[in-house]
């Protein structure tokens, strides 16, 4: 354990800080598109990019998952050619099913196009068609790298080319013209640059020491297992789609105006902005593989299980929920400042979204367990609030407008997280720390009443960051008084800092 430790600990200390700083450029990248681009403009891009989710439901087909699963074992196992043999396929296979889908919707880009009511250009879809075919390579080779827990390389990748990004977009933007096609050309060199980045990185860096013993020479690909759990994994996939922001995106772009799109779109990107980086996505590229490590490791697995799983929930929700409490607080003027007045439609969106993500706590902890026991299956019975929240989002658009879609998407992905969780403790019998969460929620409540009273004193930005960081002390002092982390926690917070943060009376019994 000591050296997984130091290994999570080396890479949380450099990963941290760097995804920090993607999430904010990807921020920033948003900022300048919503200030070049039209309302309009922007939903037909959102609407796009949203697309991505239908295309990775065939050229995946399961198998990143499937990669997430099964590549941290082989590298801790040293299996060298299941690793090597298992990620080569899943590149091949996606690469040809890429230029396959692509190439049928250029074919009949007319209807399709005509179908969604948007005004597009053939060669603006073939553009981001080309940047789509690299940017699915990135994902690919940013799970086999951070398998072999090297995420210092894939976050500082990640970094390099998105800032590269709002440089050449930017640039374009401002020198020819703010038309959607030099938005994707841009994107197109981008990730073409990083996917060379990310090969050059994963030859270097990747596979395993040559000097490391290699165990299983003849077996190339664990053929049944692989595909049991990748086709599993991919008949959630459908489910993936119609729970994702994207497909409100279609719904409301069949059903409502450009500029309405416009404005859902902004809400929505706003809300996924926002939960990017609270801890269960800032730092998923070391938590996940370190999971199934630390899963392999121990001897009674469902102890353990049961001990990381309330650890997450606990460190997830201490972050999450006043995050959630002081910016919903401010939600309008955040809105206005950041994105520009014109988006301001999108707030009744933004914060309906916001509510919901308060049961994303369980969404990460739940689905490593669910993965780690090979109970993907779980996910498969959670479509039904996927076919739930399709039928809702039709049905309530037309009385409720866009706050209707919301609630639809966020309704769905509460009962998604519900469900996870007591499949989750069905399986393995895992529980959640209520003792802590009601403390992160006393703790909140004050935060979140310092702040709206703060927020009554002026009506300006400068108000509004007061009010914010005003919240955010109180929320830090209270939780310096009102302690919600047991001595095991603390303790393990203590290790990775080297130092002592906490005091615990009694050292927590080793793990």
């Amino acid at each position: 354990m000591g050296s997984l430790l130091s290994t999570t600990r080396n890479n949380l200390i450099i990963v941290t800080p760097v995804n920090v700083g993607v999430r904010a450029l990807g921020l920033v990248y948003t900022v300048v598109l919503t200030r070049y681009l039209t309302v309009s403009d922007f939903g037909i891009y959102t609407l796009l990019i949203g697309s991505l989710f239908f295309l990775r439901l065939p050229a995946n087909l399961g198998m990143a998952s499937s990669l997430q699963r099964f590549l941290p074992e082989y590298a801790r196992s040293k299996r060298k050619d299941l690793f090597l043999n298992t990620f080569f396929l899943s590149c091949i296979y996606r690469s040809l099913v890429t230029i396959a889908l692509c190439s049928l919707v250029i074919i009949c880009f007319d209807f399709i196009f005509g179908l969604l009511n948007v005004s597009i250009s053939r060669f603006t879809f073939i553009l981001f068609a080309i940047g789509t075919f690299s940017l699915f390579h990135i994902e690919l080779l940013q799970i086999a790298v951070n398998s072999l827990l090297l995420q210092k390389y894939s976050a500082v990748g990640d970094l390099a080319f998105i800032a590269m990004k709002i440089l050449l977009t930017a640039i374009v933007l401002s020198t020819f013209s703010a038309q959607l096609s030099n938005v994707f050309a841009s994107e197109l060199v981008v990730y073409g640059i990083g996917a060379i980045l990310f090969w050059l990185i994963f030859f270097r860096k990747g596979h395993i020491s040559k000097g490391e013993k290699i165990r299983n020479r003849s077996k190339r690909v664990e053929w049944k297992r692989f595909w049991r759990y990748s086709l599993l994994s991919a008949a959630t996939g459908p489910g993936k789609f119609l729970f994702s922001h994207a497909m409100d995106l279609f719904v409301v772009s069949v059903m409502a105006t450009t500029s309405q799109l416009g404005i859902y779109a902004l809400g929505s990107r706003a809300s996924n902005m926002l939960i990017s980086i609270m801890p269960q996505n800032l730092l998923q590229t070391v938590v996940r593989p370190t999971f199934y490590h630390r899963y392999y490791s121990d001897g009674d697995k469902n102890v353990e299980l049961n001990r990381m799983f309330r650890s997450l929930v606990v460190m997830i929700s201490g972050v999450l929920f006043p995050v959630l409490a002081l910016v919903s607080l401010q939600a309008e003027p955040i809105l206005t400042f950041v994105f520009k007045s014109k988006f301001a439609g999108a707030t009744p969106v933004f914060m309906m979204l916001l509510a919901f993500n308060i049961f994303k706590v369980l969404e990460l902890p739940s689905d490593l367990v669910l993965q780690a026991i090979e109970k993907v299956q779980a996910r498969l019975y959670a479509q039904v609030f996927a076919v739930y929240n399709i039928i809702a989002a039709i049905l309530l658009l037309p009385k409720f407008g866009l706050l209707g879609v919301a609630f639809a998407t966020g309704s769905a992905l509460m009962g998604k997280c519900l469900f996870w969780y007591f499949m989750a403790r069905y399986y393995t019998g895992i529980s959640i720390s209520w003792s802590a969460l009601f403390k992160i929620l006393i703790n909140t409540a004050v935060a979140g009443g310092v702040a709206f009273w703060m927020g009554h004193l002026g009506d300006s930005p400068v108000w509004m960051f007061v009010s914010l960081i005003t919240g955010a002390f109180a929320y830090i002092a209270m939780s310096l008084v009102n302690h919600f982390f047991d001595d095991r926690e603390k303790e393990l917070v203590n290790r990775f800092c080297k130092r002592q943060i906490f005091k615990i009376d009694a050292p927590a019994e080793a793990q």
